[in-house]
This record gives C-alpha cells, sequence and structure tokens, in this order.
C-alpha cells in the first residue's frame, strides 16, 4: 500500500491564566463577576465555585457571573480550559465570604441613642463588615455604613 496521510495533532488546552475579581465578598452579594484571560486551544471553560455560591451567567466562557447565598462559604474558585483532547491546567483563586451581621438586640436600658426622646434599647450589630444597617426608631429610618470591610465592628450604631 502506498500513499500518504496526513495527521493532525491537536494541543490540550494551555494552562488558565489568573482569575480576577473581587477576593472578599458578603454573604447575599449578587451580580459579583469572576473571569480568567482567554485559554488557548480552549473549546469551553469549566469553573468551580464554593458551596452556596451560584454561578448565574457565562458558565462555559472565560467570565462568569455569581451570586453568594446567606450561606455562602469561603472557598475556591477555579476554572479551566477543556477540549476534545483533555483539560488545561486549573487556575483558582481563594474567595473570603464575609458573614452577616448578627441580628440586632436590645442594649441595657440606660444606654440611649443621643437623639432619642425618651430612654430607647438601641439596637447592636455585631461583625458587621460591609452591609448597611436600618434602624426604624420613631418612624424613622437610620441607615449607618459599617467603616471597612476588614474590621470587624460591635457597638451601637448612633
Amino acid at each position: 500500500m502506498t500513499g500518504s496521510a496526513t495527521i493532525t495533532v491537536n494541543p490540550f488546552p494551555s494552562p488558565a491564566g489568573v482569575i480576577t475579581g473581587n477576593p472578599s465578598v458578603c454573604q447575599g452579594n449578587t451580580g459579583i463577576i469572576y473571569s480568567v484571560p482567554p485559554i488557548g486551544n480552549a473549546t469551553t471553560y469549566y469553573w468551580t465555585v464554593p458551596s452556596g455560591v451560584t454561578i448565574t451567567a457565562g458558565g462555559n466562557t472565560s467570565a462568569i457571573t455569581v451570586s453568594f447565598s446567606a450561606s455562602a462559604t469561603s472557598g475556591n474558585i477555579t476554572v479551566q480550559g477543556k477540549n476534545a483532547c483533555g483539560d488545561g491546567t486549573i487556575s483558582s483563586v481563594y474567595v473570603t465570604v464575609n458573614l452577616l451581621p448578627a441580628t440586632p438586640g436590645p442594649l441595657p436600658a440606660h444606654q440611649v441613642l443621643p437623639f432619642a426622646r425618651e430612654p430607647q434599647e438601641p439596637s447592636v450589630f455585631r461583625h458587621c463588615k460591609c452591609h448597611l444597617v436600618h434602624l426604624d426608631l420613631y418612624g424613622h429610618r437610620y441607615d449607618n455604613y459599617c467603616r471597612s470591610k476588614h474590621e470587624h465592628i460591635d457597638g451601637i450604631i448612633q
């Protein structure tokens, strides 16, 4: 038998690059985007996310949009390229999921808010890192943003 044949050798996907996106989020955050540069020779992208995190868009692409449930936990978000020949090298980023503030509770009656007309039991916020806290005293709404996402705060909202 004589003749020739052409053989094409298809490569595995290239290693995934660095994943970009917010490394510190809060339970309940939605619409958070994570992305990776295009992976050479990949025909699809395979992402994994920690418990309580849902990919809401872009699951087989170089960018995903995710939502963090109220029970989401910290962990790695990973991605790798895939094609008919196999899987590329995984890239990962650790994402810290900050806990929701605890349910407000009363303080001793002798501590009052400075704007109160009569002694009140103000609400307390605990371990607040990044959530807006709302109080309703005398039919008014009071908002206070926690000082820093990197700081645990326990205290009275004033």
